[in-house]
C-alpha cells in the first residue's frame, strides 16, 4: 500500500475490499473566521453508491490581532535634571481589527512626568495610554516628555493587550532605557576668623565642603594652596587628609558637610587672599559654588624669629656638641640693634663659636643690623659635662617693636647618657684535663669607665660535656651571673668548678654587658678551650668452671673485658699469667689475637659498650692452691682502674688410688668448639657421673683447638 498527496489530491493506489485507510493533514490556520474543508473520493471502477463520496468539516476561527509596541527615548545617556522624550509606536498586525487596545506604560520613580501628546488617553499616575479601537496595518504614537529625576541605570517598560487573540505575543512588550552619569552638586565656602590681622598672628581659615546631591560624590578634593604670606601651622579635618594645599575628602553623602580648620601665620604685610575651589569624581551641574575665597589686610612690622638646633641630642658623656643657631627678620621692616643671648648650663663646657656676622662673648651675640629677609647664623661648640637632661635656650630683640614675640626665642635640650667600658676575662686552671677531671674557671669582669656601669650580667654557659659542681657566685640556669652595679675601676671575679663528662675539644665563652652603652665592645667577650683526651673505662671479670680439681684435670677459664666508654678504647692489652701449676693446653678468643708465648691477650680496638672473650684450657700439672691473675690496659686513658684486674682460685689435689668420681666425670666431658662451657657440678657423684655421659654421647665428635 502506497500513499501519494499532491496539490490536495491523495493518491491511494488500490484499495481491497473491506479495506479502510485513515490520513491525517495538519495545517496551520492562516485566516479567522468559519473554514469548510471538503474531501472526495473516486476510482476506476464502477462506484455504485455515489452519496457518500463527498464529506466535509468546518472551524470557526475567533478574530486575531497582532498587536506591536516599539519603545524609544530621543537621549540614552542623559545627565540629571535634563529632559527626555519617551516615544511609544503602536501597531496591529492584523488580520483584524483590534479592540480594546491599552498600553500600560508606568514611569519609573527615576524620571518625573512634565507632558504628553495623548490628548487626555495617557494617565500618567496609572501609566494607562487608552487607544480603544486600531485597525488592521494601523498605527498610533505617543510621546511622553520626563524630566531625569535620578542618576544611573533606569529602563522604562511598555506592553500593550487587546481583546482580540493576539498570536505573537512576542512583540507585545518593549523597553528603552537611559543610563544617567552619577550627578553631585558639591560646594565649597571659605571663612577667615580675623580679616585684620597682625604680621605673624595666627590666623584659622575655615573650608566648608558641602554635596548638595543628588548623588553621593566621590574622590572630593578641595584644593586650597596657601598663597605667599601665610605659613601653614597645622590642620584639622573633620573628615580626610589634607596634604599639601590638597584636601582629599574622600567622600560626601548626599547633604553631608564636612569642614577643614587651617591654621597659620601670617608672615607678609598687605592684602592676602586665600582662594578654595572643590572638584567630584560625579558631574557637577552647577559650577557656580565650586569656588570662594576671603581676603586679609594685614599692617607693616618687624619680626625676628630665632630658630635653635643641635648637631647630637644624645650625646655621651664627655662628647662634643654644637648648637646651631639662626636668627632671622621675616620683615617687611630693617631690625636694628639687634642681639641674641644663649646662656651656657654649668653641665655644657664652652670651647669655641663661628658666627656669619657679629661678636660672642660667651653670653651675648652682637649683630646690628638686620635687613628684611635676611638670617645670620652663631654656632655655638661645648663638651657635654653631665649627664641626664640639658637644656639650651637663645632670645632675641632689637630696638623695633616686634609683633610676634612666640618666635624671639629658641630652645633645644640634649640627653647626656653615660658610657662605661665592660671588659671580661676567662681563665681556666688546666686546658687539658681528663674525662671526669674536676676543672676550675675564673671569670673577672671590670669597669673601665668613665661612668659606673648598672645591672651588669656575664653570660657563661657551661658547653655541653661540663657539668657544673659549683660557683663563688650563683649563676641561673641560663648561665647568668648578675653582677649589678660596677663603679669606675671596680672588678669582680666568678670562680666555677666544673667536672668533665664528656671527652673532645670544649669552647666556653663568657660575655658580659650592662645598661650603658659600651665604647669598647671588643672586651666584652673572651674564652677558654679545653682538649679532654678519650677515654674509656675497661672491665675485665675471670670465671673458672669450678674449684675443686685433680692434678691431671684439664681446667677452663674464661676472661670478659668489656669497654663502658664513653669512647674506643685502643691497643686492649690483658695480661693472663698462667700459674706454674697449670700447663696450657688450648686457648679461643672472640676478639684479637692471644700470644701464648707472651701469655699476653692483643685487641686492636674496642667500641664504646663493645665486649670480647678468652677462653683458656690448662691442665692441673701440680697439687695446691692454683692462683691465676689477669690485667687489662689500653692506649686510651682508662678513668676507672678499680675494675681492671680479675683473679680466679682452684684447688688441686693429687690423684687418690681409687678413682676419683669427680675425675672421671671431667674427664669424659666433651670439648665443643675449641673450649668448654662453664660448669658448676656438684652433688652425688654418680649423678655426676651419669650427667658426663650424657654429655659425651650428645657432643662426640666435637673439637678443641689443642696445643701443638
Amino acid at each position: 500500500m502506497w500513499i501519494l498527496y499532491c496539490l490536495g489530491v491523495i493518491s491511494v493506489g488500490k484499495l481491497a475490499v473491506g479495506e479502510r485507510l485513515t490520513y491525517k493533514i495538519i495545517s496551520r490556520v492562516n485566516k479567522t473566521g468559519t473554514i469548510v474543508n471538503v474531501a472526495s473520493i473516486k476510482c476506476n471502477e464502477y462506484d455504485y453508491d455515489m452519496s457518500n463520496n463527498r464529506d466535509d468539516a468546518s472551524i470557526l476561527i475567533d478574530p486575531a490581532a497582532d498587536l506591536e509596541v516599539i519603545k524609544t527615548v530621543n537621549v540614552s545617556n542623559p545627565n540629571y535634571n535634563d529632559y527626555i522624550t519617551w516615544n511609544i509606536i503602536v501597531r496591529n498586525n492584523g488580520p483584524d481589527v483590534a479592540h480594546d487596545v491599552v498600553v500600560s506604560d508606568l514611569l519609573p520613580e527615576s524620571v518625573v512626568w512634565k507632558s504628553d501628546t495623548g490628548n487626555g488617553k495617557y494617565n500618567h499616575v496609572t501609566g494607562k495610554w487608552t487607544i480603544g479601537q486600531l485597525d488592521s496595518k494601523g498605527s498610533v504614537r505617543l510621546k511622553i516628555v520626563t524630566r531625569v529625576n535620578a542618576t544611573g541605570f533606569t529602563q522604562n517598560n511598555a506592553s500593550v493587550k487587546g481583546r482580540e487573540f493576539d498570536y505573537n505575543p512576542s512583540n507585545n512588550n518593549d523597553s528603552a532605557s537611559i543610563d544617567v552619569p552619577k550627578t553631585a552638586d558639591v560646594s565649597v565656602v571659605k571663612i577667615v576668623n580675623n580679616s585684620n590681622p597682625n604680621y605673624w598672628d595666627t590666623i584659622k581659615w575655615t573650608v566648608i565642603a558641602k554635596n548638595n546631591g543628588p548623588d553621593k560624590a566621590t574622590s572630593v578634593s578641595v584644593e586650597d594652596i596657601l598663597p605667599d604670606g601665610l605659613v601653614l601651622k597645622w590642620v584639622n579635618a573633620s573628615k580626610g587628609v589634607y596634604d599639601n594645599g590638597i584636601w582629599n575628602v574622600c567622600c560626601l553623602e548626599k547633604g553631608e558637610e564636612q569642614t577643614l580648620e587651617i591654621i597659620c601665620l601670617v608672615n607678609k604685610t598687605g592684602k592676602i587672599t586665600n582662594i578654595a575651589s572643590i572638584t567630584a569624581e560625579e558631574v557637577d551641574l552647577n559650577k557656580s559654588n565650586n569656588e570662594d575665597n576671603e581676603s586679609i589686610e594685614v599692617p607693616l612690622t618687624v619680626d625676628l624669629e630665632v630658630v635653635k638646633e643641635v648637631s647630637n641630642s644624645s650625646p655621651f658623656f664627655g662628647e662634643t656638641v654644637t648648637w646651631l643657631i639662626s636668627i632671622k627678620n621675616n620683615g617687611p621692616d630693617t631690625a636694628t640693634n639687634v642681639a641674641l643671648y644663649d646662656v651656657l648650663d654649668e653641665g655644657l663646657i664652652y670651647s669655641g663659636y663661628t658666627s656669619t656676622v657679629g661678636t660672642f662673648d660667651g653670653i651675648k651675640w652682637n649683630i646690628g643690623t638686620l635687613n628684611n629677609g635676611q638670617t645670620e647664623y652663631l654656632n655655638i661648640t661645648c663638651i657635654a659635662n653631665k649627664l641626664g637632661d640639658i637644656a639650651n635656650g637663645a632670645l632675641a630683640n632689637s630696638s623695633e617693636v616686634d609683633r610676634n614675640k612666640s618666635n624671639n626665642n629658641d630652645s633645644e635640650m640634649i640627653t647626656v647618657y653615660p658610657l662605661a667600658d665592660l671588659a671580661v676575662v676567662k681563665i681556666v686552671n688546666n686546658s687539658n684535663p681528663n674525662y671526669l677531671d674536676f676543672i676550675k674557671w675564673f671569670v673577672i669582669v671590670s669597669n673601665n669607665g668613665p661612668n659606673s656601669a648598672t645591672g651588669v650580667v656575664v653570660r657563661d654557659i657551661m658547653p655541653q660535656g661540663l657539668e657544673l659542681v659549683h660557683s663563688s657566685e650563683y649563676i641561673d640556669k641560663y648561665g647568668n651571673w648578675y653582677v649589678g652595679d660596677l663603679d669606675v675601676n671596680d672588678a669582680r671575679e666568678l670562680d666555677i668548678i666544673c667536672r668533665v663528662t664528656s671527652t673532645g675539644v670544649f669552647r666556653n665563652v663568657a660575655v658580659v654587658s650592662g645598661e650603658e652603652t659600651d665604647p669598647f665592645p671588643d672586651n666584652n667577650e673572651d674564652d677558654e678551650i679545653i682538649n679532654v683526651a678519650p677515654a674509656s673505662d675497661l672491665s675485665i671479670t675471670k670465671t673458672v668452671s669450678k674449684y675443686y680439681y685433680k692434678v691431671g684435670d684439664a681446667i677452663d677459664y674464661s676472661i670478659k673485658i668489656a669497654n663502658n666508654g664513653p669512647d674506643e678504647a685502643r691497643n686492649v692489652r690483658v695480661n693472663e699469667i698462667l700459674d706454674p701449676l697449670l700447663t696450657l693446653k688450648s686457648f679461643r678468643a672472640t676478639k684479637g689475637n692471644y700470644d701464648e708465648q707472651k701469655q699476653m691477650w692483643e685487641i686492636d680496638a674496642l667500641e664504646d659498650g663493645e665486649s670480647a672473650e678468652l677462653h683458656i684450657r690448662a691442665m692441673a700439672a701440680g697439687a695446691g692452691i692454683v692462683k691465676n691473675m689477669v690485667s687489662a690496659t689500653s692506649d686510651t686513658f682508662d678513668y676507672n682502674l678499680d675494675n681492671n684486674n680479675a683473679t680466679v682460685d682452684v684447688n688441686v689435689s693429687e690423684i687418690s688410688k681409687t678413682p676419683d668420681v669427680g675425675a672421671a666425670q671431667h674427664d669424659s666431658l666433651v670439648e665443643i668448639d675449641g673450649y668448654l662451657p662453664e660448669m658448676h657440678v656438684t652433688g652425688n657423684p654418680l649423678v655426676v657421673l651419669l650427667i658426663a655421659v650424657v654429655f659425651s654421647m650428645i657432643f662426640l665428635g666435637g673439637n678443641f683447638s689443642k696445643k701443638r
